[in-house]
């Protein structure tokens, strides 16, 4: 019976680094042991779970490889099957090394991407295969618009170059207009390179040069519910819409925990301490502990801890708009937007920005301008360093000289020094 387990081996004399390696049986007869190429700090190796901790700077990339074996592995298996072979070890460390060359690496590009996709469609979370899907559906566009089949071979910075023009310019959306976003664009362009990497990685293809690539990005509005809207929306009425009275609950309930969609439309009770919520977020399997405030426990002693489950996410984004016009949230909102270098402006009303998302963004601004330390935040949030998590808060510096700005104002009414205010 064929098996195959990672496992980390004693740490070299030279480094102090231990070599984590593939430990493949048959029939428990013989064993062989295939390096992956990595190496780690003795502390850094989860030896239960057979991955590198979280701790690791590097865990995310190098977790990946070693889910990337493990698939590999499973295929040889797969297909010595197909072909009547038993997978003994000589014959499938060779297939594994390179030996044999497998089907995959003769494969075009696109059946390239698309075993990319499925790698991600196991490791990933919904928004991430969406946008490979997408990235999928426009370079067979760019392919029929260009008149000449994209090929692994010709992939450099002439083809970065033609792809990044078609993109901005050419691609014709949904709605029959030319050309995407910045944000848009740079998205794919981060998605793209990361496909080339992971097919070098795992050998089908050779290193493309991808540093000069550069990824657009897009500030764009990004709205958060203040706490004196946020209790706007409690006073809301919804006694005789219990829909809308349990999607305005759960909205409160991401404005206070900081919790993404698939964490905070499933609350178990379980996960409700005396003090605290604490639960392990779906997205990112970490242990999050948040502390529970009296607007929190005003709502989860509403439902006796049991939150009412919600599944449509498209449906609760609609209604959470509407209950936030209901709320008197239509401010206009400057949005900005670039598109192939050239800004765009566009005016929204403040509730047609809102999703389910806007909870997380308005728990941590809403965090942050209370003056919660920043550590605490992210321990909280999930977030892995500071410069995520600021990404979040970045309107809270508006926020901050708005609040100067008023008591500026105040002070020259007042008829006292103009002095603005440190």
């Amino acid at each position: 019976m064929a098996s195959y387990k990672f496992k980390r081996k004693s740490p070299r004399a030279k480094d102090g680094l231990c070599p984590i390696v593939l430990v493949y049986n048959y029939n428990r007869s013989k064993r062989s042991e295939i390096s992956t190429g990595i190496f780690i700090q003795k502390e850094d190796w989860d030896e239960k779970r057979e991955q590198i901790k979280r701790k690791h700077p590097d865990f995310v990339t190098k977790n990946d490889m070693l889910q990337e074996m493990t698939l590999r592995i499973q295929q040889i298996i797969y297909d010595l099957g197909k072909e009547g072979e038993d997978p003994s070890t000589e014959i499938v460390t060779n297939r594994f090394k390179g030996y044999k060359k497998e089907e995959n690496v003769t494969k075009s590009f696109f059946e390239l991407l698309q075993n990319h996709i499925e790698i991600v469609t196991k490791q990933h979370s919904y928004n991430t295969l969406k946008d490979y899907k997408a990235l999928n559906k426009y370079l067979i566009d760019f392919e029929k618009f260009r008149k000449r089949k994209v090929t692994i071979s010709e992939i450099n910075y002439r083809f970065y170059e033609e792809l990044i023009s078609f993109l901005q310019h050419d691609i014709v959306k949904r709605n029959g207009e030319k050309g995407l976003a910045d944000g848009s664009v740079g998205k794919y362009v981060k998605n793209f390179r990361l496909f080339l990497k992971r097919c070098y990685q795992r050998g089908y293809i050779r290193d493309i040069n991808t540093q000069d690539w550069k990824v657009f990005t897009s500030e764009g509005a990004h709205v958060f519910v203040t706490n004196d809207e946020l209790s706007a929306l409690i006073a809301l009425d919804f006694s005789k819409n219990e829909k809308m009275d349990k999607i305005r609950d759960l909205f409160v309930v991401a404005c206070e925990t900081g919790l993404r969609w698939g964490d905070f439309s499933c609350i178990s009770p379980y996960a409700i301490k005396e003090r605290t919520i604490e639960l392990i977020s779906k997205k990112t399997e970490t242990f999050v502990r948040i502390p529970i405030h009296p607007r929190l426990r005003t709502i989860l002693e509403k439902y006796d801890n049991h939150l009412p489950h919600y599944t449509n996410l498209a449906v609760f984004n609609v209604k959470i708009k509407e209950i936030c016009e209901a709320a008197g949230l239509t401010e206009m909102i400057q949005q900005t937007n670039r598109k192939a270098g050239k800004l765009h402006e566009k005016w929204s009303p403040k509730y047609q920005l809102i999703s389910a998302h806007t909870g997380r963004r308005s728990f941590c601004t809403n965090s942050y301008l209370s003056g919660m330390d920043k550590d605490l935040i992210m321990s909280i949030s999930g977030h892995s360093s500071e410069k995520m998590l600021m990404r979040y808060v970045k309107v809270s510096k508006e926020e901050m000289v708005k609040e100067k700005l008023e008591e500026y104002l105040a002070g020259i009414e007042m008829g006292g020094n103009s002095t603005f205010p440190c």
